[in-house]
């Protein structure tokens, strides 16, 4: 039996629909239902094999791209690695939820190229109250990995504004400058001066 994915009714009753031309619907249905899709809605799609399935030029599919990225905010596109991010994917995608659904999900996460689309549509989600329970279990615990991630570099940065020198002068005073001695551990002192009252060795 073939993998089915399911579009909810409200698809045609709701407001942004409303301001979609035809060409528009039908690229939303595409995208959302389409050979390379998964549960995650996160998908390596073949714009060539794309376009010939919708019966359109790759230019023609290539301005919906942008357009449902740039305009309607709808999706997001990375061309180094040719995949596909729509946004509220998970809102419609995940009926029942349960560990099958949660280890298919985490998955086909390990197969995203670029983490990039897993953090736009986590963050897009994150903290809805009308998504299935195994789809929040699944944010919540990448916000909560990922922000942990983010702390523990935070506490790693150390001040380098001081360099040696500042931390020499610090810890380590600098020693008084030596009095040069001769040889010998007595030295002779002989008198000088007008009164002949002040004693000094020869190098003093």
């Amino acid at each position: 039996m073939g993998i089915k994915r399911m579009v909810d009714m409200s698809f045609w009753t709701d407001s942004k629909v409303d301001e979609f031309s035809p060409e528009d619907k039908y690229f939303m249905l595409y995208i959302l239902t389409n050979p390379f899709t998964t549960q995650l809605g996160i998908y390596e799609i073949s714009i060539k094999q794309a376009a010939f399935q919708m019966g359109w030029s790759v230019d023609a599919f290539n301005v919906l791209l942008d357009r449902f990225e740039n305009k309607y905010h709808m999706i997001l596109y990375s061309k180094s690695t040719g995949e596909i991010a729509i946004k509220n994917f998970l809102r419609h995608s995940v009926i029942k939820g349960g560990k099958p659904v949660e280890d298919c999900i985490r998955k086909e996460m390990s197969r995203v190229k670029n983490k990039k689309l897993i953090d736009y549509v986590f963050r897009s989600l994150y903290g809805r109250d009308d998504l299935n329970e195994t789809v929040k279990k699944i944010i919540n615990d990448y916000i909560k990995e990922n922000d942990n991630d983010n702390d523990n570099e935070n506490e790693k940065t150390v001040d380098v504004s001081c360099d040696d020198s500042c931390h020499d002068s610090f810890y380590h005073p600098p020693e008084p400058p030596k009095v040069p001695k001769d040889s010998g551990e007595n030295p002779t002192k002989h008198k000088h001066g007008e009164y002949r009252n002040v004693l000094l060795t020869d190098e003093e």
